[in-house]
C-alpha cells in the first residue's frame, strides 16, 4: 500500500509538472502571438502616419514651389517691363536731346534776324 501510495503521488506530481509545463508553453505561445499582432499593428499604423505626413508635407512643398515659381516669374516680368519702359524713356529723351541740339544749332541764325521777325516766328 505504501508503494502504491508513493507511485500514485509521484504520478500526480508528474502530471501536475507536465500540466504546468504545458500551461507555460501555451502562455508563451499566446504572448508571442500577442506580441506579433501588436508589432504588426504598430508597423501598419506607423506606415499610415508616415504616408499621411509625407502626403501633407509634399502638398505644402508643392504649394510653396508653385508660389515661389509664380513670384520669380512675376519678378522677371516686372524687371523686363521696367527695362522696356527704361528703354522707351531713353529713346524719348534722345529724341528730345536731338530736337534741343537742332534748336541750339539754329540759334545763331535766329540771333542774326531782326527782333520783329523773331516775334512773328515765335507767335506762329
Amino acid at each position: 500500500m505504501l508503494v502504491g501510495r508513493r507511485a500514485y503521488r509521484e504520478d500526480m506530481a508528474n502530471r501536475l509538472t507536465r500540466r504546468r509545463f504545458e500551461a507555460k508553453n501555451i502562455v508563451r505561445r499566446y504572448i508571442d502571438e500577442v506580441t506579433f499582432q501588436v508589432s504588426k499593428q504598430l508597423k501598419d499604423r506607423l506606415r499610415i502616419v508616415q504616408r499621411t505626413a509625407r502626403d501633407h508635407f509634399t502638398s505644402i512643398a508643392d504649394e510653396l514651389h508653385r508660389s515661389l515659381a509664380e513670384s520669380v516669374l512675376a519678378a522677371k516680368q516686372a524687371a523686363g517691363s521696367y527695362s522696356d519702359e527704361q528703354d522707351k524713356r531713353v529713346a524719348l529723351l534722345k529724341g528730345q536731346l536731338q530736337q534741343l541740339e537742332q534748336l541750339h544749332s539754329g540759334l545763331p541764325a535766329v540771333q542774326a534776324l531782326p527782333t520783329a521777325e523773331v516775334r512773328r516766328a515765335v507767335t506762329r
